[in-house]
């Protein structure tokens, strides 16, 4: 018999070491999903030297990739619920917390699964009600749900495409009963495009916030905004240090450059 949660002693979760230097500024949500798109660009360069199976890696940078760009529509929805700041020019800025949602019946017979997909057009309704924009556009609204049909499916189905689901593809003809082994190619001709779509979705919205808020905000107030989109990917130039004080004085002058370059951007 188990003991109860309470009284158990937990395992710790393995953690290795890694000198890996990340000048994407993962702890934003833009700077995360830059990172992660390099990521799943980067294991495609993995020589295939029979350790796996013909398009399985394919198939998972696929879905590591989708996922990088639901996270960020998600996070930044998120992110952007909690900043007060904006509350003047969009007061139904809160709306944009992320949200469970309810499938639709269409599908819901002799169908179990319950995981929802990205929906592009519900997703630029939201930010057309909140900001007045629509992040995606219009051309890649069938294919960006295709591919979002196709992580799903390698998530939930062990990458066969159902037959109950080939009516719901749009963009790509798919045959069911097949499994899902792209050419290499193919996979990394995705991620560039999920990487391309989310920076798009991302300038879209960026551009509209500051369009308002650089005129109505003090420029100290504008700070966290600019933080928030990860200061607009700028990468500054910076040195080695080694003592802790160096360190956080380095950090503070890249920080100044970095708002400085973003007023700049914004013509203030």
């Amino acid at each position: 018999m188990l003991a109860p949660m309470a009284r158990r002693k937990r395992a710790p979760f393995p953690e290795q070491i890694r000198g890996e230097v990340n000048p994407f500024r993962s702890h934003t949500t833009p700077g995360r999903f830059a990172y992660r798109s390099m990521v799943a660009r980067g294991l495609l360069e993995i020589p295939d030297l029979g350790m796996y199976s013909c398009g399985l890696l394919e198939s998972f940078v696929i879905f590591y990739a989708v996922v990088a760009l639901e996270d960020l529509i998600r996070e930044l929805g998120n992110d952007l619920s909690r900043c007060r700041s904006l509350a003047t020019e969009f007061p139904r800025y809160t709306e944009l917390h992320s949200k469970a949602r309810r499938r639709k019946r269409r599908y819901q017979q002799g169908d179990r699964d319950v995981a929802t997909l990205l929906e592009p057009t519900a997703v630029n309704d939201l930010y057309h009600q909140v900001l007045g924009v629509r992040p995606f556009a219009r051309q890649d609204i069938v294919r960006v749900r295709d591919l979002a049909l196709v992580r799903h499916t390698i998530a939930h189905h062990g990458g066969l495409f159902r037959r109950q689901d080939t009516g719901r593809f749009r963009y790509y003809r798919v045959r069911p009963g097949a499994m899902i082994a792209p050419p290499t190619d193919f996979a990394r001709e995705s991620v560039v495009y999920l990487y391309e779509v989310g920076r798009a979705f991302e300038k879209t919205v960026r551009d509209r916030i500051f369009s308002r808020m650089k005129r109505r905000l003090p420029r100290r107030k504008l700070v966290p905004l600019f933080e928030l989109f990860n200061y607009f990917g700028f990468l500054p130039s910076t040195q080695a240090t080694l003592s802790p004080a160096e360190r956080r004085a380095e950090a503070l002058r890249v920080k100044a450059q970095l708002v400085q370059r973003c007023f700049v951007e914004l013509g203030i």
